[in-house]
């Protein structure tokens, strides 16, 4: 009997592997395609893909990145140097330490932190560890994690594993931390101030403690900035720039000028002679006066003097300058020639008056803007020419000042003529006027105003007062 069975079909026919090597194929071409999407994109990203840069020019390609303040794309081409280059661990560390920077100025301090420490493990010898500490701190305070930035601090020698400056020595006055403060370090301190101020803390101890709490009140802020980075601002790096450039020109100032003029007695002595009239007193004196609106007024209180009335109550009961009237008219302190008086309204007019009257005199009517006073001078002091004891220190410190002036100026004229300097005068002053006109100014060689020939010494200075003058 016969059955119909199938027949069996053979596992690898022709029809099967056409279609199976066609599916191949077709996987084949995708991932292909794929590939070179892949590759378009990635050198899109990093020129030096596709263009076979060598790693000088793939190291220059980041800096100029770098440059230009794009921080991300900068630290990706870094790291596509470092994977494509040979460099020791020490060239690591050191563009890890850049890229952080980067990022910590950025104020990207989860990704700076990581390059931190990126730094340390590729050279735990790291030139400039303490840099790298006050780093790793700033950004564990800056990204909220006090505690573990205060276990840095403890981990490391100080916050910018340099040693502290050595402070005067004596009794322990205040601690932070494991720092000890001590009465020398404080009294150092305060020698630093003017002398005037400095000489309040040390006779007042109570006034000391206070200079003490808010010495120890800027030692822990100065830290607390230092652990926030603030010492890396660039705004706090310029201005420090700023002022170790003016300390250094005060230094060389003072090198070179100050400490060569010399005041010899005799040259001291023949600059007063020839400046007297710089050294007199003025004219001064003391008056009392009573204000009132009108001119009949005025003539009706005079001659209730003159009847013999007192001055000083007439000022109390009929005077409207509030400032005097209870003082019986007194205007306090002296008046100089040539000065301001407030009792005038600064009336100089009525002032030119007032210096004409005669000490003891009657009192006479004089008008200001403020009204009509009746005035009388209780006092009064000639100008004086001051002798040349009474004010030896003042001539003195002028004629230093003018002779610094003048040295001062002959050196920049030398130092713009010595260097290769080029100053272009015309831009800064005023288009030269027509030929006739007298309208332009003349300058000097250097460039600058050319100095008159008669120089006021100290111009501009305050001279030291002397007690006697």
């Amino acid at each position: 009997m016969e059955t119909n069975l199938p027949k069996k079909r053979k596992i690898f026919d022709r029809r099967s592997i056409f279609f199976s090597g066609m599916t191949l194929l077709l996987f084949l071409g995708l991932f292909l395609y794929l590939g070179k999407i892949d590759r378009t994109i990635g050198s899109e990203r990093n020129p030096a893909r596709v263009s076979g840069w060598d790693a000088a020019k793939m190291r220059e390609y980041a800096n100029r990145l770098k440059a230009n303040g794009l921080t991300e794309q900068a630290a990706q081409a870094f790291e596509d140097y470092l994977q494509r280059s040979h460099v020791d661990d020490r060239t690591r560390a050191n563009i890890y330490y850049t890229v952080g920077e980067m990022f910590f100025q950025g104020k990207k301090y989860e990704d700076a932190l990581s390059y931190f420490y990126k730094t340390e493990i590729a050279n735990p010898d790291f030139p400039l560890k303490s840099e790298l500490g006050t780093y790793i701190v700033a950004c564990l305070e800056n990204m909220g994690k006090g505690l573990d930035a205060e276990y840095q601090l403890e981990s490391r020698a100080t916050l910018s594993g340099e040693e502290r400056e050595k402070k005067p020595s004596g009794e322990v006055v205040a601690r932070i931390g494991n720092r000890e403060i001590t009465m020398g370090e404080v009294n150092a301190q305060i020698e630093k101030l003017p002398p005037w101020l400095s000489d309040e803390f040390k006779k007042d101890e109570t006034r000391k403690l206070e200079f003490l709490q808010n010495y120890v009140a800027g030692e822990l802020l100065f830290e607390k900035g230092r652990k926030l980075g603030l010492d890396k601002d660039p705004e706090v790096r310029e201005r420090i720039a700023d002022y170790q450039k003016e300390l250094i020109i005060q230094k060389t100032v003072s090198q070179e000028i100050t400490g060569k003029v010399k005041a010899e007695p005799e040259d001291v002595r023949n600059y007063y002679e020839a400046h007297k009239d710089r050294y007199k007193t003025e004219a001064k004196l003391k008056f009392e006066h009573i204000l009132t609106d009108s001119k009949e007024k005025a003539e009706e209180i005079l001659a209730k003097i003159s009847s013999g009335s007192d001055f000083h109550n007439l000022a109390q009961s009929e005077s409207t300058d509030e400032a005097t009237k209870k003082e019986g008219g007194q205007v306090a302190g002296w008046v100089y020639e040539g000065g301001a008086v407030p009792a005038f309204d600064y009336d100089k007019e009525a002032t030119q008056k007032l210096f004409a009257l005669e000490k003891g005199g009657a009192p006479v009517v004089i008008q200001s803007s403020k009204g009509f006073h009746v005035v009388r001078v209780t006092d009064k002091e000639p100008e004086r020419q001051k002798f040349f004891t009474e004010v030896q220190r003042q001539v003195e410190y002028e004629y230093r000042k003018e002779k610094e002036t003048r040295l001062s100026q002959e050196m920049l004229g030398k130092l713009l003529q010595a260097k290769d300097v080029e100053i272009h005068v015309e831009k800064f002053l005023k288009k030269a006027e027509p030929q006739g006109s007298q309208g332009v100014t003349e300058t000097s060689v250097s460039g600058l105003p050319e100095e008159s020939k008669e120089t006021k010494g100290g111009e501009g200075q305050t001279a030291p007062e002397d007690k006697n003058s």
